[in-house]
C-alpha cells in the first residue's frame, strides 16, 4: 500500500471515528442519555401514554413513596441511539439517583420501543425482594404479552403495578392461567388503585384537621415525587440526592 493510500485511509478512518464519537469524545448514546431529565416518576419520550394513563400511574408511584420511601421510575424512549440496554439503564439510574441515598431503594423500568428492548434495573437496597429472577418474570408474564400486541402503555402499566406491589413488601403473584391474564391485571390494578386512593384521602383529611394552608401542603407532597429532580442539578431524581443501582435486574427483547 502506497503512502498516499495510507494517508487517505487514515483520513477516512479519522472522519468516521469523529462522526461516531463526536467532538466531545462521547458516543451518541451517552450524549442522548445525559440530555435526559426526568419528566416525573413517569418519563414518556416515546409518546406511548395518554395524559390520563400517565397521571394515574404517577399517583400510584407517589403513593408508594409516601408509604415506605421506595421509588419507581418508568421511562419510555424511542431508542437508545446505538447503546446497549443494560449499560444505558445502569448509567441512567446513577445519573438520576433513583431512590433514597443510603437506602438505594429505587427501581427503573426502561423500554426502548424502536429497539424492542427493555430492562428492570434494581437498586442495592431492593435486591433482596426484587431479584433477577423476579425481574425477569415480571417482564415475561406482565409486560411482554402486551408489548407483543403493540400495547406498550398497558404493558408498562401492568409491569409497574406489579413492581409497586413487590416494592411495597407483597409477594410476586403467581402466573395467571392461560386466558386469564387480562382479568388478573384488571383486578390487581383496581386493588392497588383503591389502596393508594384511600391512603391519599386519609392523608388529606389529617391535613385538613391541622389548620390553614393544608391544601397547598398536600399538593406539595404529591408533586415532590419529582419536582426537584434532574434539572435541579445535583438533587438527584425526586430530590433524594442519589440512590445507587446494584447492577441487578433483567433485560428482555420482543
Amino acid at each position: 500500500m502506497s503512502i498516499k493510500s495510507v494517508a487517505v485511509f487514515g483520513a477516512v478512518l479519522g472522519l468516521t471515528l469523529c462522526a461516531a464519537w463526536g467532538q466531545d469524545g462521547k458516543i451518541e448514546t451517552d450524549r442522548y442519555r445525559e440530555s435526559l431529565a426526568p419528566q416525573g416518576n413517569v418519563s414518556d419520550w416515546a409518546g406511548v401514554f395518554t395524559l390520563e394513563q400517565k397521571a394515574a400511574l404517577e399517583e400510584r408511584i407517589v403513593g408508594l413513596r409516601q408509604t415506605n420511601g421506595a421509588q419507581l421510575a418508568v421511562v419510555a424512549l424511542p431508542s437508545l441511539h446505538g447503546g446497549e440496554i443494560d449499560d444505558f439503564a445502569t448509567k441512567l439510574f446513577e445519573q438520576w439517583g433513583i431512590g433514597e441515598k443510603g437506602k438505594d431503594n429505587g427501581v427503573l423500568l426502561l423500554a426502548a420501543i424502536e429497539d424492542r428492548k427493555m430492562r428492570i434495573e434494581v437498586g442495592y437496597g431492593l435486591e433482596g425482594v426484587l431479584n433477577d429472577a423476579k425481574s425477569g418474570r415480571i417482564q415475561d408474564e406482565y409486560i411482554l404479552p402486551r408489548f407483543k400486541e403493540g400495547d406498550y402503555a398497558q404493558g408498562l402499566i401492568d409491569g409497574a403495578d406489579v413492581l409497586l406491589q413487590v416494592m411495597g413488601g407483597e409477594d410476586l403473584p403467581e402466573a395467571a392461567p392461560a386466558g386469564k391474564g387480562n382479568t388478573l391485571g384488571g383486578v390487581l390494578f383496581l386493588v392497588i388503585f383503591a389502596v393508594f386512593f384511600v391512603a391519599i384521602v386519609r392523608a388529606a383529611i389529617r391535613g385538613n384537621k391541622g389548620g390553614g394552608g393544608t391544601t397547598g401542603g398536600s399538593g406539595g407532597r404529591l408533586s415532590s415525587g419529582w419536582s426537584q429532580g434532574g434539572s435541579s442539578g445535583g438533587g438527584g431524581f425526586g430530590g433524594f440526592g442519589g440512590g445507587r443501582s446494584g447492577g441487578g435486574g433483567a433485560s428482555r427483547g420482543w
